[in-house]
Formats: C-alpha cells, sequence, structure tokens
C-alpha cells in the first residue's frame, strides 16, 4: 500500500512540484506526451523511452506516481533486469 510521503516522494522525483500553497504543475514533458497522444494511443513513458521492451499503454495519464507498474520498475531487483533486457522482464509483462 503507497502511503502519503511514499506518493510524494515519487512525484517530486518526477519532477512534480509538492508545495501544499501552490499549485501542481506537471513537469514539460508530461504535458508534451498528454498533447502529442490520446486514449489508447497513449504508450507508456518508459516504452517509448526503451526502459522496456514490450508495448504497454499509459492507463494513468502520464501520473506514473499512480501507476503500480511504474513503482515496481523503481524495485532494484527489476531496475537490473529491465537494463539489461533480461527474457525475464519481457516474459513477465
Amino acid at each position: 500500500m503507497k502511503t502519503k510521503a511514499t506518493m510524494e516522494k515519487k512525484r517530486k522525483k518526477m519532477g512534480f512540484e509538492d508545495s501544499a500553497r501552490t499549485k501542481m504543475h506537471p513537469p514539460e514533458w508530461v504535458e508534451h506526451l498528454k498533447t502529442r497522444y490520446h486514449g489508447s494511443s497513449r504508450p507508456c513513458r518508459h516504452a517509448l523511452t526503451g526502459r522496456i521492451n514490450a508495448p504497454k499503454i499509459c492507463a494513468f495519464n502520464y501520473e506514473c506516481f499512480h501507476c503500480a507498474f511504474d513503482q515496481m520498475l523503481d524495485e532494484p531487483v527489476w531496475t537490473n533486469m529491465v537494463l539489461f533486457n533480461s527474457p525475464q522482464v519481457s516474459a513477465a509483462m
């Protein structure tokens, strides 16, 4: 289960502002992807950057801090497999 602190840490890591007094503004890459891709043609940012070798649709409109798949990729064991294009990663997806 995600805690508020974990979600805030993830938002900060992705470039989102974390001040309660200011309106949350997504980073520029989010706005670019939102205007370029729509609905079911919205690819996961990890597929676009080559971090994963499988087609994946973004279900969270590029708000990755909500995404369990994104969270899983940040786990050390998965990060090593993805970086080295392990067959186990392709099979797990």
